[in-house]
């Protein structure tokens, strides 16, 4: 497991100081990439358009029906576009057309009234376009593509009859290992990406050092620490850097939300649980046996666990190499060295 002497300083329950009363909502990726800059630059890439520096740009993020708790979707109005980016990192749910619906709604009733939509004059509104990118670990193509068509009733079908409104979103598989054009063309997404495979993996690991499934509040704080180790990797990488500096106080909340009332009562719960399975525990089994099973038993996972990620970073660097990064940028994601790389 991983030496915790290198974690950094990082509070667990979001802004302190001056923003100590500050509502805090952003999630990690939303508060990266409403930044103007690193917005138009993703953009550009999936429009197939050169939107400058000099673009007209106007945040219009909602308090959205897209997450519940911190959020993780920005858009903007880019010279005439709407467009809409949201991060999944489980399952990309079947539902999210009906979700986007309401949000365009939602936007588009922002900036009218209700007196402008009954005047004889032709109102012009601006042009969607929305995507997710999605980090999970389950298999998905490199883009897909989702429709409101895909949840009407009795559709598709040959008897019904043409519908009249559908709404399509754009999913990219964003995870390095499919070593995706977008993370070539777009840094800091390419970083992004890695801070949240390294405290995926961390996390993973660190699950390991528990015999029997977790609660959601060992989740809660097993993820918690794979932040921190994710963060401390990352500066250690020079990935992130300014960002990770700037919002130290808060890089826990964004990545995990508060604990709620039902995470408190399931702790309490599994404590008691922890009670009656460590008294069944003591009575059937003998302290000698046990103990040697338990440190094979460790030893077997702490290796299977070291020599799967070094697999894992030589899978993705000749992915990487292949779709043609550069040695230093493939060095930086999977933290081998530029000699190694080139031998490959």
């Amino acid at each position: 497991m991983s030496d915790e002497t290198n974690i950094p300083d990082i509070p667990d329950d979001g802004p302190s100081g001056p923003d100590a009363n500050r509502e805090f909502k952003d999630g990690m990726f939303r508060a990266i990439f409403k930044e103007p800059a690193e917005f138009r630059r993703i953009a550009s890439y999936l429009l197939k358009t050169d939107f400058g520096p000099d673009t007209p740009m106007e945040e219009i993020t909602l308090s959205s029906p897209l997450y519940m708790g911190p959020k993780n979707d920005v858009s903007f109005l880019v010279d005439g576009r709407l467009i809409v980016f949201t991060e999944h990192q489980s399952t990309v749910s079947p539902n999210i057309p009906l979700r986007f619906l309401i949000y365009v709604a939602d936007t588009y009733k922002a900036r009218f009234s209700v007196k402008d939509l009954h005047k004889g004059r032709r109102l012009t509104i601006p042009r969607p376009y929305f995507f997710v990118f999605y980090n999970g670990k389950r298999k998905m193509p490199p883009v897909d593509t989702i429709r409101l068509s895909d949840m009407f009733k009795d559709w598709p079908g040959q008897k019904n009859p043409p519908f009249s409104l559908d709404l399509e979103i754009a999913v990219y598989n964003i995870n390095i290992s499919n070593a995706p054009e977008i993370l070539h063309r777009c840094d800091t997404l390419a970083q992004y990406e890695t801070f949240v495979e390294l405290e995926q993996g961390y996390e993973n690991e660190l699950e390991q050092g528990y015999e029997k499934p977790l609660s959601r509040h060992e989740k809660n704080l097993v993820r918690k620490q794979a932040v921190k180790l994710a963060t401390a990797e990352c500066l250690k990488r020079g990935i992130l850097v300014d960002f990770l500096n700037i919002h130290a106080k808060e890089i826990v909340y964004m990545m995990t939300g508060p604990i709620t009332v039902e995470d408190m009562k399931e702790c309490w719960q599994e404590e008691a649980r922890e009670e009656a399975w460590e008294e069944a525990l003591a009575k059937g089994r003998e302290e000698g046996i046990a103990t040697g099973m338990e440190k094979g038993k460790a030893e077997g996972k702490a290796e299977g666990m070291e020599k799967g990620m070094a697999e894992e970073k030589w899978k993705t660097a000749r992915a990487m190499k292949t779709e043609g990064f550069d040695p230093e940028t493939i060095a930086k994601i999977t933290g081998l060295s530029k000699d190694d790389i080139r031998r490959l």
